[in-house]
């Protein structure tokens, strides 16, 4: 609607040739205070220590230097920057910040932190930032306002269908932490009717996403792809360095061998 902005991270971010505070700003001005609060929140900061030039330091194309979960919390980063900012400098704006799947490629303690420290942080909370999660990790269904449940639809394979729970998040399991999913389960194999209850419906939904889960996940807490840097009298440098070139006059060892 008029007047509300939009940010948006992808399940496969995007990322350009330059700087990581770039990518991150993405054109817009830069404010301290708002960085370091997403570097923070991202989990930003120990992958900056491990790099040469912290946050200056170049990333390659299609973040070529980087591990999976690097991109992810930079593609997130972009987003969070941009909400935030918007909230700060755009009072009068709504904000809405749609998040894909950003934690497919973390593993279970950075996804816990990422959760804590970024989408349940107190700006998000009451900055008026409207947060949309893309996720199979059903450990975090606790903290939601609202849950849609996606999936194919069990009485037309080729339909989809959704499922809105309005309910209190606490109420849709009994522990929100554990995946079972016992209670739908029981039910749905109990009906014998063609026609199916919608829980028995939301039961065969949440089924289907549980087996569909990879079963591993890319663990990126530990430094894997570093930065390519050429190191030279024992000093790193950037990817892109300046050239080198002789001025003068041609040996005569070159011009023997030509």
């Amino acid at each position: 609607k008029k007047g509300t902005h939009f940010s948006f991270s992808s399940q496969q971010s995007w990322i350009f040739n330059a700087p990581i505070k770039d990518n991150i700003l993405f054109h817009l001005p830069f404010d301290h205070e708002i960085f370091d609060k997403v570097v923070s929140m991202c989990c930003l900061r120990p992958d900056f220590d491990s790099f040469a030039f912290k946050e200056m330091t170049e990333i390659g194309e299609k973040g070529i230097n980087l591990s999976g979960g690097q991109k992810s919390r930079i593609g997130l980063g972009r987003a969070v920057y941009d909400a935030l900012f918007h909230s700060k400098h755009h009072p009068e704006k709504s904000i809405v910040i749609l998040l894909d799947d950003i934690l497919s490629a973390l593993d279970a303690n950075v996804s816990a932190q990422v959760v804590d420290n970024c989408l349940t942080h107190p700006d998000m909370v009451q900055g008026r930032i409207t947060r949309i999660l893309v996720s199979h990790q059903i450990q975090f269904l606790h903290l939601a306002d609202q849950i849609v449940v996606l999936g194919s639809d069990p009485l037309d394979p080729h339909r989809s269908s959704i499922i809105s729970f309005d309910g209190p998040p606490s109420s849709f399991f009994e522990d929100p932490i554990s995946s079972s999913f016992s209670m739908f389960s029981t039910s749905s194999s109990s009906s014998s009717s063609s026609t199916q209850s919608p829980d028995d419906h939301l039961a065969k939904i949440l089924t289907e996403n549980e087996e569909n889960q990879p079963q591993e996940q890319e663990p990126i807490n530990e430094p894997e792809k570093k930065v390519v840097a050429i190191k030279e009298e024992k000093e790193s440098t950037q990817i892109t360095q300046e050239e080198l070139r002789q001025v003068g006059s041609i040996k005569l060892s070159i011009l023997k061998d030509y």
